[in-house]
């Protein structure tokens, strides 16, 4: 590919094609098609995903590369959150603590949203629950509800019962009731009591609603009786109690 090539101005080119090329092309010398693709961005048949594209690509064969690239250009227009989250994660797989302090750092950017926190924790559990969860907890509210989901969802399975107090405790502020219900549901499997006493916990009236019904639902599949016993005393109207009973497999 080059500016050059007659292939631009063949009106029968298909937009998709150009992303895939300047993708391929970013294997071997990424700066050189992100290059490429903003000299041609004026283009009408060359999409603005194409940065994103390339971006993905170089960051699969050269995560270093892509970091620092990203890291270093956050206010340069072809950046976007996408590629923040992308890079962000990835350096988590290496160094969470730099990139937990490089995000904390730049958290005011709008290219910097929940979407990196969640893809930063959700790669630091496994080697250091305890100061991932520490470092989301620490995060403003809109930013720890996206990072305390991804918490919830990694947290190692044979210690969620020390995770649960930890959405419990946020009891009079919503932002924590994603990760309640992401609690949950890992513990459908686990503990089925918990699973279900979990919902009624949640801060916002109508999401605790809609999350007892899903989990009384996905526990009804699996554990009826226990399901029933629930239901008896969940508080549920007769028409929400009604929808879940037709879940009952035998």
């Amino acid at each position: 590919m080059n500016p050059d090539d007659p292939h631009l101005d063949a009106g029968f080119t298909v937009p998709g094609l150009y992303v895939q090329a300047a993708a391929q092309w970013a294997k071997t010398d990424a700066l050189a098609a992100l290059d490429w693709a903003t000299r041609n961005a004026s283009d009408p048949r060359i999409p603005d995903s194409i940065f994103d594209a390339v971006m993905e690509q170089w960051r699969e064969t050269d995560g270093p590369g892509n970091i620092a690239w990203v890291t270093q250009n956050l206010v340069d227009p072809r950046t976007t959150y996408r590629q923040v989250d992308g890079a962000v994660g990835e350096w988590a797989r290496t160094d969470p603590a730099a990139a937990a302090e490089w995000v904390a750092r730049n958290i005011s950017s709008d290219k910097v949203t929940g979407g990196a926190c969640s893809e930063l924790v959700e790669r630091w559990i496994p080697s250091a629950p305890d100061e991932a969860l520490d470092w989301a907890r620490s995060l403003p509210d809109d930013f720890q509800q996206f990072a305390l989901v991804a918490a919830a969802s990694a947290w190692p399975r044979q210690r969620l019962d020390e995770f649960m107090p930890q959405v419990l405790s946020e009891g009079n502020s919503p932002h924590f009731d994603w990760a309640r219900m992401t609690l949950a549901r890992r513990y459908i499997d686990v503990d089925v009591d918990a699973a279900l006493s979990l919902p009624g916990t949640m801060v916002d009236p109508e999401y605790r609603e809609r999350s007892m019904v899903k989990i009384a639902e996905l526990v009804m599949e699996s554990d009826p009786a226990a399901a029933k016993e629930w239901l008896a005393d969940s508080g549920l109207s007769d028409e929400m109690q009604r929808r879940i009973m037709r879940r009952d497999p035998f």
